[in-house]
């Protein structure tokens, strides 16, 4: 049996005085299965008495009254049982005459209903819903006998109200916001207005659906100071994480932190180095978002510029020049003049190119090279130009490392050198053009230092013979290498080698000279290998 205990306050009338009385619930049911409370009273005891009537009578709710119950006592103690609901009661003595004394005026009072005992959603229950807005939630609780309605309060963490419906069952389904906390409560009443007790205030709370995971900006790679992403719709916080890659492979925790602002500020940029970046979504009563990551290269501007200002200035527009000496080797076994021709020589070669990347700390340029090579044979002098215009990108790595890619059209002039069975000479150019494509990769050793390795390639596509006859394809090839100085913010000074190999091969249209040849059958071919040492001084504004 449950009990729950209430004291009612009565007054003083007449020659009797009425003590609080004592209620009780309990579980003693009458022949319909109705449920009654005891109640206990204690009369004070008046001087000369033998005993006590009580009339106890049942107010209707259309206002009648039900046949008054009387009960004898012979002490001031009364014990009873009745039914919930309204009623007044009026006391009075007796003397040892039996003559009875005054009534009391009547006084009014209410045996209150059952509280009912909460079913769902219980006491600290937690209800995770499918919804960002509004979660449907069924409000249950046990049936209270003789009560017609239940009315049923939902109240804010503030206590502020947030519905209140009635019900004639002890169920209903209401709709209530997400990502907040409630308490509830339902009071039974009956027709004539008789109420219970509430039932026991229950707390629960209704957990949002995951949050969006937010989309992480584009984060910058030098002078990485700010880390932006879009905010989410509901999102109170955001946890993130910055992780940094050590040498080992592993990432190490850098910061873990909370923020209202749906960005990531440094005082200062962070060190150059392998990030990784996590960010969540959190929200009071929701559920938290996946991680989103992102992992980057951070170059600091000041670790950037110690090194990779070794090989390239800080001005977008640049000039280089540079000359040096040339050994070559001359190949050329010709069918027109049926006589193979091969010898070394020794000549200078010169190079001007400008350039431009499109802005100071763009990773985009263009580049245009005039490169002139003298080959002097037999007392002649005799100059080959090479015409480039290449696109260039470049690709930062580490504090000091960059891959430039270049992606061009070429144009190559080759001396096509032949004699004949009188040893006279015959000074030809064949010319080719193609596309070119170049790798270079430049490492900072030093603030003032770097090396350059790079290797380009050149099909050819297309160009003119001595005879016009049909070229055949072949691939032209270039390496170098260089080791840079930087002297000043304007100037880079090089000493340069390059290695090039360049092949031409076309069929032989006519035989000249007498000599006689198999036209259409057999090709011409020349090949020149030169090697390079250059000075080169490139000044950037």
């Amino acid at each position: 049996m449950r009990k729950i205990s209430k004291w009612l306050r009565v007054i003083v009338v007449g020659t009797i005085v009425i003590s609080p009385i004592f209620c009780s619930y309990a579980s003693k049911a009458d022949e319909q299965g109705d449920l009654h409370r005891s109640l206990e009273m204690e009369l004070e005891q008046v001087p000369g008495s033998t005993g006590y009537e009580v009339e106890v009578t049942r107010l209707l709710a259309d206002g009648k009254k039900k046949p008054p119950m009387t009960f004898k006592l012979e002490t001031t103690v009364w014990k009873a049982t009745l039914l919930p609901g309204h009623y007044e009661m009026r006391v009075r003595s007796f003397d040892e005459r039996h003559v009875p004394g005054d009534w009391t005026t009547p006084l009014d009072f209410i045996v209150k209903l059952f509280p009912p005992q909460i079913i769902s959603p219980k006491d600290k229950e937690e209800i995770v819903s499918q919804d960002d807005q509004k979660e449907k939630v069924k409000l249950e609780w046990s049936a209270v006998n003789r009560a017609t309605k239940y009315i049923v309060t939902v109240l804010d963490q503030k206590g502020n109200k947030v519905l209140e419906e009635t019900a004639s069952d002890p169920t209903i389904t209401v709709k209530i916001p997400v990502a907040s906390e409630y308490t509830w409560h339902v009071l039974p009443t009956t027709d004539d207005g008789t109420q219970a007790d509430p039932s026991v205030d229950a707390h629960f709370k209704i957990i949002g659906k995951k949050l969006d995971s937010p989309s992480i900006s584009k984060i910058p790679e030098e002078d990485t100071k700010l880390i932006t992403w879009k905010p989410v719709e509901f999102a109170q916080t955001y946890n993130v994480i910055l992780e940094f890659k050590t040498k080992t492979g592993e990432y190490k925790e850098l910061l873990n932190k909370k923020l209202i602002s749906p960005h990531l500020q440094f005082d200062t940029p962070l060190k150059t180095g392998k990030y990784r970046f996590k960010v969540r979504a959190q929200s009071a009563n929701r559920l938290d978002s996946d991680f989103s990551t992102a992992e980057f290269d951070s170059f600091s501007a000041q670790d950037e510029q110690l090194h990779r200002a070794s090989y390239q200035t800080k001005f977008p527009l640049f000039v280089k020049l540079g000359g040096g000496t040339t050994g070559f080797n001359y190949t050329n076994q010709s069918m027109d003049f049926n006589s193979t021709t091969s010898f070394p020589t020794q000549g200078v070669t010169g190079i001007f190119s400008v350039g431009t990347w499109f802005r100071e700390k763009s990773k985009w340029g263009m580049v245009a090279t005039v490169e002139t090579e003298v080959v002097p044979n037999l007392n002649q002098n005799n100059a080959y130009n090479t015409i480039g215009l290449q696109a260039v990108r470049r690709f930062n790595f580490g504090t000091s490392s960059q891959i430039r890619v270049y992606l061009g059209a070429l144009m190559n002039q080759v001396p096509d050198v032949v004699s004949d069975q009188e040893h006279n000479f015959y000074q030809r150019i064949s010319t080719t053009y193609g596309p070119s494509l170049q790798l270079a990769y430049y490492v900072g050793l030093t603030d003032n230092w770097a090396l350059k390795f790079s290797a380009q390639m050149s099909p050819t596509l297309g160009g003119q013979t001595p005879d016009g006859g049909n070229l055949r394809t072949k691939i032209d090839g270039e390496l170098n290498f260089a080791l840079l100085r930087n002297i000043s913010e304007h100037f880079i000074a090089g000493l340069e080698y390059y290695n090039r190999n360049q092949q031409v091969t076309y069929w032989s249209s006519t035989a000249n000279n007498g000599f006689s040849g198999s036209p259409g059958m057999t090709p011409n071919s020349l090949e020149l290998d030169s090697q390079t040492l250059m000075l080169t001084l490139e000044f950037g504004f």
